[in-house]
């Protein structure tokens, strides 16, 4: 890392975990490219060279900039206190939502999400697996929980109507395809593969996504599910198969559906609904103006 004596100093310095030091760490990494070819730490970084060493990230989260720079503001601090930074300026400081919306890749933001059309037609497609096509829509209209504990104590009674009761005690409205999947997963006892392997469930397990292997701990069926997101994007060369992405990307869809209903903008339907039928399914959303602004071609 660039300038990795003083940077390792600050590292000794902060109470802070050792993971959290890890993490601070890969910051440096990144950042050290960029610092190289200015020629200056990153702790002296005007507000320009900021914007661009984010934009240069490539990254379509917001979130993910706002923590780095909450970590390269305290190391700045830290730095002045030191009488490192040049001009004794923390520009960190400056850097506000508006300046992380400018820095993330819109294109890659629009990649990462995928509407109800298109989600059905991969699983019409391409995904083989009854189960696979179960775990897609349910994490596409929000059923997954901590550790996918939703998706892992999920039964055929759990289906009432129209209506889905999740091991968590949420419950809210689910389309027919859904309950039609959970249903047919339920009911199969062998695990297809998109290259036609076969591998069969334990006849013992009732839940609507089984496993191959009897008896999984709680980590290693979160470790199963992860892995069968990975092997669909990897065979369908996709960026949107993964739990955040469905589960955002269903929450986009209820919101436009709400719009076209009620006939209201999109910052408006957040505002009527986010306390009830969103945050029902998805969560609250608490920064409206925000969601709306990072969403915005996907709300049209």
């Amino acid at each position: 890392m660039y300038n990795q004596e003083i940077k390792q100093r600050y590292l000794d310095d902060i109470d802070s975990s050792d993971q959290t030091k890890k993490i601070i760490s890969t910051y440096f990494i990144k950042s050290e490219e960029v610092e190289t070819i200015l020629g200056k730490d990153i702790s002296c970084f005007n507000l320009s060279e900021i914007i661009g060493y984010y934009k240069s990230l490539n990254t379509a989260s917001v979130n993910y900039l706002a923590t780095i720079n909450s970590q390269l503001l305290n190391y700045t601090t830290w730095c002045q206190s030191n009488g490192i930074v040049i001009d004794n300026q923390n520009h960190y400081r400056e850097v506000d939502k508006r300046i992380y919306e400018e820095c993330i890749n819109k294109y890659y933001v629009s990649k990462k999400y995928v509407s109800r059309e298109d989600l059905f037609e991969l699983i019409n497609r391409s995904t083989v697996d009854i189960g696979d096509k179960f775990l897609l829509l349910a994490l596409f209209e929000g059923i997954c929980g901590n550790k996918y504990i939703e998706l892992r104590n999920l039964y055929p009674k759990d289906f009432k109507k129209n209506v889905v009761k999740l091991y968590t005690g949420r419950s809210f409205e689910v389309s027919r395809e859904l309950i039609n999947l959970a249903l047919e997963s339920a009911d199969e006892f062998t695990y297809r593969t998109s290259n036609g392997k076969k591998r069969s469930y334990d006849l013992r397990d009732k839940r609507c996504l089984k496993f191959t292997e009897i008896d999984l701990n709680e980590a290693k069926e979160v470790f199963s599910i992860i892995r069968r997101l990975e092997r669909i994007n990897k065979y369908e060369q996709t960026y949107f198969v993964g739990s955040k992405e469905l589960k955002e990307s269903g929450r986009i869809h209820l919101i436009k559906e709400l719009m076209l209903k009620d006939n209201i903008s999109a910052e408006e339907c957040i505002k009527k609904y986010r306390d009830n039928r969103i945050k029902d399914q998805y969560g609250y959303i608490s920064n409206v103006s925000l969601y709306c602004r990072t969403y915005e071609e996907m709300l049209k």
